[in-house]
């Protein structure tokens, strides 16, 4: 994640972690620990369940990250599903989603989103 936020010094693009079932000190102790300095998007366990799937309407037929998570990804304990790198384009459809560490591929990704944005 340091590389990406190296690639765009100059804000072009928005850099979060998002965090999956993990206490705020658990998630501040990793920042401490790997030297990320990103804003962090915590989990809300309200919106755990599949009987409330969350604060927001997806279109029917439409694909979430939730979605995706559920039906590509193994059992946790055995194949968790994370990292996972997600970028949405401008248009909030998904431009980018793996679970591999790539960043030169990410920054590829980014680097033509920003400059179809111009």
């Amino acid at each position: 994640m340091s590389a990406v936020k190296g690639a765009f010094p100059n804000g072009e693009v928005g850099i979060y972690g998002v965090n999956w079932q993990e206490d705020r000190e658990t998630v501040e102790d990793y920042l401490a620990d790997s030297g990320l300095s990103v804003p962090v998007i915590m989990d809300n366990p309200a919106f755990a369940s599949e009987e409330t799937p969350g604060c927001y309407v997806v279109p029917e037929g439409g694909e979430t990250v939730t979605n995706v998570l559920w039906q590509k990804v193994g059992e946790d304990a055995i194949d968790p599903p994370f990292p996972l790198h997600v970028i949405i384009a401008p248009d909030g459809t998904f431009a980018y989603l793996a679970r591999n560490h790539a960043p030169d591929r990410v920054i590829e990704v980014l680097r033509r989103l920003v400059e179809q944005a111009k």
